[in-house]
C-alpha cells in the first residue's frame, strides 16, 4: 500500500533561513528547523503524524536517550530515526492512570453554552472531570472514557502508552544561534507524540460516535439551494492546498479515472492525466474546476445512491467535504460500489468548515478524533488497508487573509484505504 514520502511534500513548503545566517551541520551552537514524524499501527490501521518545529537546539532541548549520538554533524536533508517499545518514547502505561470517576463529576456544561454529555471511546480535556485525581479546569489534556454503568471508567494515561512507535526526524534548515542563554527547554518526544493515539479505538472497543444525534447541523435547510451559491473563500490556505496536492500526488496513480466526491472550484490534482469526474452541488464552482473533465449535480445527503457504475473509477477522492455527510456510511458503501477493486479512497480535511451546515458530532470531536471518525466509516462500508496522515506547523503564506489570526498554515488530514481486491 502507497506511504507518503515526506521528503519529497516538504521540499517546497519550508522557509529557509537567510544565507548569511546558515550554518552547515547540526551542533549545539546552532538553531535547527526539523520535521518529526511519528508512526504507529494499532487494530491493522497505520497512522503518521508530522508536526514542524522551530528553533530547535541539541543543547537546550531534551531528545530521546536513544537518539544520543545520532544529532550532531547533520546537513539540511538529512534524517535520524529510531524505533521505540512501548514505555520508551511516551510515559510507559500506569495501570493507577485506568481509573474511575463518578457520573455526576462530569461536568456536561464544562464548555460554555453547550451540553456534552460522556460517550465511550471518546476523549474529552480533562477540565471535564476538574476537581479529580488532582485536575484543574483549564487542564485540556485529553483523557478517554472507557466505560459506563453505575461509574465512568476512564484512562488518565497517553492514548499509545502501551503501543510501539516509530520517530523520524529530518533537518529542514540550520542557521547560527544567538547567545544561548535561557529559554524554553522542550521535550521532543512530548512534542512530537501531542494528540497521537486520538485516532484510535480503545483496545478493540467501538467508539460511540452513533448516539445522540449525531448528524443534526445549525441549518437543515435544502443542501441543493444552500450550496448553488458560490462560496469565494477557499477550503484551505495555499500552502496547506500545496502539502494536499503532493501527498494526492504520491497516492494516486496519474493515469487513474477519479471520482472527486463533493467537488468544488479545486480537485487538488497535479500531474494527473487520467478523467477526473466531479460530483456536487454547485455548478457555476464546477465549471470554473480545470482540472475536471466532465461534472454532476447531485445531493448524496438527499439521495446517497450515485449515478455511477460499478466499478467505473479506478480511484475516489473527497476532499474537505465529508464533515457535511448526514449519512455518511451509505455515501461510502457507494463509492466502494463504484471503485473497482483494488482502488484507492483518499479523504481530506482540516479544521475549518462552514459552520451552517457541518454536523453536530464534527464540532465535538477532537481533530485527531475526526481522523479516527472517518476511519471507522471507512471500516464500516468494507474498506481496508486503513492509513492516516497529517502534518502540521508549515507557515502559511504571507499574502493569505488569515494570515493575522495565525502564522500557521491549516492542518491538513488525509485519510485512505483501499477496495478488496477480492
Amino acid at each position: 500500500m502507497t506511504q507518503l514520502d515526506l521528503t519529497q511534500i516538504l521540499s517546497q513548503f519550508v522557509k529557509e533561513s537567510p544565507e548569511d545566517q546558515r550554518a552547515e551541520l547540526t551542533d549545539d551552537d546552532v538553531t535547527n528547523t526539523m520535521a518529526f514524524e511519528l508512526s504507529w499501527q494499532h487494530n491493522g490501521i497505520k497512522h503518521s503524524m508530522v508536526t514542524i518545529n522551530y528553533k530547535v537546539n541539541l543543547w537546550r532541548d531534551i531528545f530521546p536517550f536513544a537518539l544520543d549520538g545520532k544529532l550532531k554533524g547533520l546537513k539540511v536533508g538529512d534524517v535520524f530515526s529510531h524505533d521505540f517499545t512501548p514505555g520508551n518514547f511516551i510515559p510507559e502505561f500506569d495501570k493507577y492512570l485506568a481509573t474511575s470517576v463518578r457520573t455526576k463529576q462530569f461536568n456536561t456544561t464544562h464548555r460554555l453554552n453547550t451540553i456534552i454529555e460522556p460517550k465511550v471511546g471518546r476523549f474529552y480535556p480533562k477540565g471535564f472531570i476538574a476537581g479529580t485525581h488532582n485536575i484543574y479546569p483549564e487542564d485540556i489534556t485529553p483523557f478517554r472514557i472507557t466505560a459506563i454503568d453505575d461509574k465512568i471508567s476512564i484512562d488518565l494515561n497517553h492514548a499509545l502508552a502501551q503501543t510501539a512507535v516509530s520517530f523520524k526526524g529530518q533537518i529542514l534548515d540550520i542557521w547560527m544561534a544567538k547567545a544561548l542563554r535561557g529559554g524554553s527547554c522542550n521535550d521532543i518526544a512530548e512534542l512530537a507524540s501531542k494528540d497521537a493515539g486520538l485516532q484510535c479505538q480503545y483496545q478493540d472497543q467501538e467508539t460511540d460516535f452513533w448516539s445522540g444525534i449525531p448528524f443534526a447541523r445549525m441549518m437543515d435547510s435544502d443542501d441543493a439551494k444552500f450550496y448553488s451559491k458560490t462560496h469565494t473563500e477557499n477550503d484551505v490556505d495555499g500552502t496547506a492546498q500545496g502539502i494536499l496536492q503532493q501527498a494526492y500526488r504520491q497516492l494516486l496513480t496519474p493515469s487513474d479515472t477519479i471520482l472527486d466526491l463533493m467537488t468544488g472550484r479545486q480537485s487538488y490534482l497535479i500531474e494527473h492525466s487520467g478523467e477526473v469526474i466531479g460530483l456536487g452541488l454547485n455548478d457555476a464552482a464546477m465549471c470554473e474546476n480545470s482540472e475536471l473533465e466532465s461534472h454532476f449535480i447531485h445531493d448524496v445527503n438527499a439521495t446517497p445512491e450515485l449515478p455511477f457504475s460499478n466499478n467505473q473509477f479506478d480511484s475516489a477522492i473527497c476532499s474537505f467535504s465529508v464533515e457535511y455527510l448526514t449519512q455518511p456510511i451509505a455515501v461510502f458503501e457507494q463509492i466502494k460500489r463504484t471503485v473497482k477493486p483494488g482502488g484507492l479512497f483518499a479523504i481530506a480535511i482540516s479544521n475549518r468548515y462552514q459552520q451552517e451546515k457541518v454536523t453536530q458530532l464534527w464540532q465535538d470531536l477532537h481533530e485527531q478524533e475526526r481522523v479516527g471518525f472517518v476511519l471507522e466509516l471507512m471500516k464500516k462500508a468494507g474498506f481496508d488497508n486503513l492509513n492516516s496522515w497529517s502534518l502540521n506547523g508549515l507557515y502559511r503564506p504571507d499574502d493569505d487573509p488569515r494570515i493575522k489570526q495565525s502564522v500557521f498554515a491549516d492542518p491538513i488530514f488525509v485519510i485512505w484505504g483501499q477496495v478488496p481486491k477480492h
